[in-house]
């Protein structure tokens, strides 16, 4: 009797410490989105941010490959208040995810569940792109809650929730296959047809729209087949974990990695704790291990034409912090004093927060690339030049100026010069980044132009790189001339 009522206790104990970390993280993620401008400005996510902003205007949108169309249509009525509401979107997600994998964690009995919202809170690469326009807070909450369904028994729930979830980022394909395989283990194999659910959805409608079955495939977002080339070693991201999972959530990771595999090896017995860390393996450490391996084989050998970049790692999140919370269940059943236990969550907690602060760029400001483009756009937007169509490439022109970048009477890509000249008046914003990558725009060729007038320019002093190894720099350009227009684009070195 006495045993049942310590337990509830803890239990009770366990859900009012939940909720205060839930709290604590909702008000973190809320303080950095203020504060720190420089997590969630320009590039991708301003990119997917405008798709869902006016998809409600353009509704082909929905159906826009690289724009992800499950994360568009789910976070559009967010995006219509604006970036804020684009970033509330993401803050609520991120507070969900924490959320659904405390109660996973509470499912499989383990003490101390609520330390998982902070170590999911604190994960560097998770928490700098939680107060973005980005697809990862989105990815990771469908990952954890069909996680959650299938453990809990809620097997079809699960299987179709999850099956949007290469809807949202592509390497979900991956995800699905260990969903396969833990039907296969828990004999639940009749639940498999759904996981084919919301890709078979948004085919059909693709061909009811398009007349292409296969537009998912077909469609993928290109600058006109733009290759670029590159790629890294088996290491690059090995190399980063420490910088991308931080302390204490790496170390506990891997003590958790080898414990799950240790024991599972050791007890084949099938009962029920048995069968919940079967499901745990595959599909919370298994989506650890099978995400983080995507990246590593992917930019190791320039498959799909990856860059490098660390920010889809963020995925790995709801992985790595149940993986890490068997390790902690691991050393709290062999600590035996409750103050001891005390002292060394709290060090857990200080750890997770100085590694967070340190590692996660809270408070870093706009990178020099991204504060010299808004100075330009600034610039334009003053000027007597705002009213007149704009060709750029950079995402933060169009949310700068407030304009649709869908309205092809207002703004153009500057890639589009390859096929036609701007008209007479328009503005061609120019920048190292796009220009002479994305785009295919040597800066040489602008210049060179009889019919362009250069208006403005910046250039970085010091000067600092930008991709590809060019300097960073901006020139603003305005088409004077009624003459008959030359093709703009020319290849060749800029």
């Amino acid at each position: 009797m006495k045993s049942s009522r310590a337990s509830a206790d803890a239990r009770s104990q366990d859900s009012r410490s939940a909720y205060v970390m839930l709290g604590a993280m909702a008000c973190l993620y809320g303080v950095i989105a203020a504060w720190s401008e420089g997590l969630g400005y320009g590039g991708d996510s301003f990119s997917h941010y405008m798709i869902a902003r006016y998809s409600w205007k353009h509704p082909e949108l929905f159906l826009h490959s690289w724009g992800k169309p499950f994360f568009t249509l789910v976070s559009s009525p967010f995006a219509q208040l604006g970036w804020p509401g684009m970033v509330a979107f993401n803050v609520m997600c991120a507070v969900m995810t924490s959320f659904v994998i405390y109660r996973y964690c509470r499912t499989l009995g383990m003490p101390h569940s609520w330390l998982s919202i902070v170590l999911l809170g604190t994960m560097p690469i998770y928490l700098r792109h939680v107060p973005t326009g980005f697809l990862e807070p989105f990815f990771t909450l469908l990952l954890v809650s069909s996680a959650y369904l299938f453990l809990t028994g809620h097997f079809a729930a699960a299987c179709l929730l999850v099956s949007f979830l290469p809807l949202v980022r592509t390497e979900g394909i991956a995800i699905l296959i260990l969903f396969l395989a833990a039907l296969w283990v828990t004999r639940r194999v009749v639940n498999a047809p759904l996981l084919g659910a919301g890709l078979a959805l948004y085919s059909v409608i693709g061909y009811v729209v398009k007349g292409n079955l296969f537009w998912l495939k077909t469609e993928g977002y290109s600058y006109e087949s733009l290759k670029y080339g590159l790629k890294g070693t088996v290491w690059y991201y090995f190399r980063l974990a420490p910088h991308l999972y931080g302390v204490p959530l790496l170390p506990l990771m891997l003590l958790g990695l080898g414990w799950l595999g240790f024991w599972l090896a050791r007890n084949r017995v099938r009962d029920e704790r048995h069968s919940a860390l079967v499901v745990t393996g595959l599909l919370m450490t298994g989506s650890l291990c099978v995400l983080f391996a995507v990246y590593v084989v992917t930019w190791a050998f320039g498959i799909f034409d990856v860059i490098g970049l660390t920010r889809p790692v963020a995925t790995t999140a709801p992985g790595a912090v149940v993986t890490a919370m068997l390790a902690v269940r691991w050393a709290s059943e062999r600590i035996e004093t409750k103050r001891m236990k005390t002292v060394l969550l709290a060090l857990l907690c200080a750890l997770a927060v100085a590694s967070a602060y340190r590692l996660a760029g809270i408070g870093s400001g706009l990178s020099k690339e991204d504060a010299m483009t808004k100075e330009a756009v600034l610039w334009l937007k003053n000027s007597e030049y705002v009213k007149e169509k704009v060709y750029y490439m950079n995402p933060i022109v169009s949310v700068e100026l407030d304009v649709d970048p869908y309205d092809a009477e207002r703004v153009g890509h500057i890639r589009t010069l390859r096929r036609a000249p701007p008209p007479k008046g328009a503005i061609v914003f120019w920048d190292a980044h796009f220009g002479p990558n994305e785009a295919r725009l040597p800066l040489g060729t602008l210049m060179k132009s009889p019919d362009l007038v250069l208006l403005k320019s910046y250039v970085s002093d010091p000067p600092f790189i930008t991709f590809n190894g060019y300097r960073f720099e901006i020139h603003i350009f305005q088409r004077r001339s009624d003459t008959e227009p030359a093709l703009y684009v020319q290849d060749g070195p800029r």
